[in-house]
């Protein structure tokens, strides 16, 4: 399977697996999750799984990539100096999300945001970010994810 393209600078003390790394994308970023969204059923394609990297379970499908303020990817860094590279999705069936919703240090200013984890292995994976007037959506570090296959 192909791996995304990634720099992955960890602080010090710090090995990569850790959770508190920095991903920093390069040209070509991981470009199997950025195609453009189409209608698996429309189309005759099945649709293609986007799994955990740590343990493969299937999280998300490329038919729930969507843009939030206008891209799919966004580059934040949170209150510990700690930059993401994450995309967003419409669903993420495999994810679950985990503590209360927050909205100090959100990155978009009418969502609040809760811990995205991996519903097999429980690994961080991101955020879910929910709004009492907008669209909730998921926003999850491709650094920690992997395409894989069509969908179970």
């Amino acid at each position: 399977m192909k791996r995304p393209d990634i720099i992955l600078t960890a602080e010090a003390g710090k090995s990569a697996d850790d959770h508190w790394v920095t991903a920093t994308s390069t040209p070509g970023l991981a470009e199997d999750l950025l195609r453009e969204p189409q209608d698996a059923a429309a189309s005759n394609e099945p649709e293609h799984a986007i799994r955990c990297r740590a343990c493969l379970h299937e999280l998300t499908a490329d038919k729930y990539i969507m843009s939030v303020e206008g891209s799919h990817e966004h580059m934040q860094c949170n209150p510990y100096g700690i930059t993401f590279v994450f995309g967003c999705f419409r669903d993420a069936p495999g994810c679950l999300v985990a503590g209360e919703a927050e909205q100090e240090d959100s990155w978009f200013g009418q969502y609040h945001w809760q811990m995205a984890l991996c519903d097999n292995c429980g690994r961080h994976l991101g955020w879910c970010f929910t709004s009492a007037s907008a669209q909730p959506f998921f926003g999850l570090i491709l650094a920690r994810l992997q395409s894989g296959g069509t969908s179970e």
